[in-house]
């Protein structure tokens, strides 16, 4: 009996349960019977077609979110209303946002709609542009619900390229696809049968692991000019990043965009994590009710962080020359205090470019400490708005000397303008010291004073513009060779050797009568 065959109601039986258990394993219809309807299919698809966000609502539903639903923003209705304008839209917007995901939908419904059929995607290289064209793809075919209403049929489907065919009701078929470009990978003479592209979605052209840099930025300027000139006379780009730092193409973008300097066709939207105006920057899923909070929801406390990949206002790390927990200030300057004011002046087209800083520093010999009373930082673009400045700095009577970093060229171009300021205001300029030091071998004085709370700035100086611009850059200097942005950092070094040189500054004396010994210099009187 033990080796009987099985009857055949066992052998039936086992074959139900195989079939029963393989349609346990099959996925669920995307509809309900009463939703799977013609008539139910044609509202839903007409709807779609007429508006993105009855398609985000209708078939992105809120489960497919892994990290929780929130109801879009500000910042993505913009997004989505780019999509349909011709022209390179760049958005720069605080990390966690939701502007990836958002222009990924976005793109799906664009190309399931026919609004959109051909374009790419791009990134800094390859593998991250085949990732997005990935996520788009994820997108439409691992969601059942668009699949069936849509009627798709996936035409070709590799790492770098995505081809299928969409049925909508009572239209023609339309094909779409979409291929992977990156810097190294042109989309020159990219298109499709008889079609150029018709977009583009670019992300992540640079990151903190990127070379950063004036020619870097060019260069990435240039890809995306390159790329959008290969599409058709309405493509459009939407570009997504962070202004992570200085040197960046987003930081170039954003400076250009202040000054109203922008080419034309590109169009650059900022959108911080916190304004004092507007408050969260996405208060649907981020209900902040500070700005501290909005950092505490987005976990970054890292200063430098929070700067760039929240507020995109990116500052360099603090060096360790000159720390930012030693910036000391005053709040009123000794009867005794005298100096210098400094300044390497550059010039820059349309004030767009490096900066130039002027710092006026006093020595007090009662309290040995000395006192920055006058700071400039900016860009200036014409010779007289410079002189003009150093003057105002140095009218105040407790500043007796100019002092201009200067090579042999240096000083001629110089000399000149200050002639020509003279002779069209019709007075004398005050005479000029001009001097080339060596900055990185003279810092180490400066950043002894700076470390024993010896160098005191004026109150509120960081609540200006340009006296932030100025403290940012003195607080991060690295060294010339490392750092770049350092005008107002060379201008204090300089300032403060101006001061040792001319014998302006001296340490405190016990004996009333041994001020006799000490150097007096023309001009000024030591008291």
């Amino acid at each position: 009996m033990r080796n009987a065959r099985p009857t055949l109601s066992i052998l039936m039986q086992r074959e139900a349960d195989r079939i029963e258990h393989e349609l346990l394993l099959l996925p669920a219809e995307p509809w309900s019977k009463e939703e799977s309807t013609d008539e139910r299919r044609l509202a839903r698809v007409r709807a779609a077609i007429d508006s993105y966000w009855s398609w985000d609502g209708t078939y992105i539903t809120p489960e497919l979110y892994p990290e929780g639903y929130a109801k879009p923003g500000d910042l993505a209705r913009e997004i989505i209303d780019a999509i349909g304008t011709p022209g390179i839209h760049w958005f720069y917007a605080f990390r966690k946002g939701g502007k990836s995901v958002t222009a990924k939908k976005g793109i799906a419904h664009a190309l399931l709609t026919g609004r959109l059929t051909t374009g790419g995607t791009l990134s800094d290289d390859l593998l991250k542009s085949k990732r997005i064209l990935r996520h788009i793809k994820q997108i439409i075919f691992d969601n059942p619900r668009i699949v069936a209403d849509f009627n798709l049929t996936l035409m070709k489907d590799n790492a770098d390229e995505l081809m299928f065919r969409v049925h909508l009701p009572g239209r023609r078929p339309h094909t779409c696809y979409v291929s992977a470009f990156s810097e190294e990978r042109s989309a020159r003479g990219f298109s499709e049968m008889f079609g150029r592209p018709q977009f583009f979605i670019g992300d992540d052209l640079e990151n903190r692991r990127s070379p950063i840099g004036e020619q870097h930025a060019e260069r990435r300027r240039h890809t995306v000019t390159e790329t959008t000139s290969s599409g058709t006379d309405d493509c459009v780009f939407i570009g997504l990043g962070n202004i992570f730092a200085e040197g960046t193409l987003g930081h170039t973008l954003k400076t250009e965009k202040e000054l109203g300097m922008l080419d034309d066709g590109w169009n650059v939207t900022i959108w911080p994590a916190w304004t004092d105006e507007r408050g969260s920057g996405w208060p649907e899923r981020y209900p902040a009710k500070s700005e501290n909070e909005m950092r505490s929801m987005l976990r970054m406390p890292n200063d430098v962080e929070w700067a760039g990949d929240g507020q995109q206002e990116p500052k360099k790390p603090d060096g360790n020359t000159f720390p930012r927990a030693q910036l000391c200030f005053w709040s009123e300057v000794p009867v005794d205090a005298r100096g210098v004011v400094w300044v390497d002046p550059n010039l820059s087209l349309k004030e767009q470019g490096d900066t130039t800083a002027i710092i006026a520093v006093l020595f007090s010999p009662t309290t040995w400490l000395y006192y920055v009373v006058g700071v400039r930082c900016k860009s200036f673009s014409d010779s007289d708005d410079l002189l003009d400045a150093v003057l105002a700095i140095w009218s105040d009577p407790r500043v007796f000397v100019i002092g201009f970093d200067g090579n042999v060229g240096q000083e001629s171009t110089w000399t000149n303008n200050i002639r020509h300021w003279s002779r069209r205001n019709k007075r004398p300029f005050p005479h000029v010291e001009f001097r080339r030091y060596r900055v990185d071998l003279l810092a180490k004085n400066v950043e002894g004073a700076w470390k024993a709370s010896r160098i005191l700035f004026k109150e509120g100086v960081t609540l200006t513009p340009e006296g932030k611009r100025a403290i940012d850059q003195i607080v991060t200097f690295v060294g010339k060779k490392k750092g770049r942005k350092d005008d107002a950092p060379d201008a204090l070094i300089s300032a403060f050797e101006l001061l040792h040189e001319l014998g302006m500054a001296w340490p405190v004396y016990d004996d009333e009568s041994s001020t006799s010994d000490l150097t007096i210099i023309e001009g000024f009187t030591p008291y």
